[in-house]
């Protein structure tokens, strides 16, 4: 019988490309860009925590630290009920909305929590210059940052990768902010018969990036109150730089 071959997909580490597919029985076939193992698969799925999935919801951990740091959440653009109901926005967009499912087509104003979708962008926003799809959504942050709409906003990168595949997009980068890079993996929630669980096997190293609250400047890199705030909330959580 011969060996499986994996198809070309996404990679889940990096979301690159060049999948090494030769693969024997039993054994996880790596990345050929990062090396990396756990990629989206044929054969042996493994969608969990994953750029296949969007089902990766924010721990109460992240969510209480982002509220102490924006004093209140009053919008999180890429939500569904399941994940609302630890965040507690007043308002959000998304799966079983009120207001809108598609967050991208919306106004997005005030104090923002965004923990965006992985994979690759929709085919109705496909061509806006990145296949990144939590690149795409960083850039309708960035943009409603930079134009006053949003106030202040925690950003949530599943993966360090963001920091990489957010510069396709000639927007305000992640690394113009203050940011914090947890010790630990974070333990993103996924669903499991209508109720949420924690990951027992977190896969990637993870970014969050708080956009400030105006006068701050781009390049500033001094402290603030509000950046304070940021530093004293997230800390505890792993190493912080303004």
């Amino acid at each position: 019988m011969p060996s499986p071959r994996y198809d070309y997909a996404e990679c889940i580490a990096c979301e690159g490309s060049g999948y090494r597919s030769n693969a024997g029985p039993g054994v996880d076939p790596k990345c050929g860009a990062c090396n990396g193992v756990g990629m989206t698969k044929t054969l042996k799925e493994n969608v969990q925590h994953s750029s296949a999935t969007n089902e990766h919801y924010t721990p109460k951990a992240i969510v209480e630290a982002a509220r102490a740091t924006l004093g209140t959440i009053e919008l999180d653009p890429a939500s569904c009920q399941l994940g609302n109901s630890v965040v507690g926005a007043m308002a959000w967009y998304g799966p079983g909305s009120d207001l809108a499912e598609d967050g991208l087509a919306e106004p997005w104003l005030g104090k923002v929590f965004l923990n965006p979708p992985g994979g690759n962008v929709p085919e109705q926003y496909k061509g806006l210059g990145t296949k990144s799809n939590a690149a795409l959504w960083w850039s309708a942050l960035a943009g409603y940052w930079s134009e006053g709409e949003v106030e202040a906003a925690i950003f949530v990168g599943f993966t360090l990768e963001i920091l990489r595949a957010a510069q396709a997009i000639d927007v305000t980068q992640p690394l113009d902010f203050p940011l914090c890079v947890p010790k630990s993996r974070i333990r993103f929630d996924t669903e499991e018969g209508g109720k949420r669980i924690a990951s027992t096997s977190p896969t990637h190293a993870n970014v969050i990036v708080y956009l400030p609250p105006k006068p701050w400047k781009i390049g500033r890199k001094s402290s603030t109150v509000m950046v304070d705030q940021f530093v004293s909330a997230f800390s505890p959580l792993g190493k912080c730089r303004i």
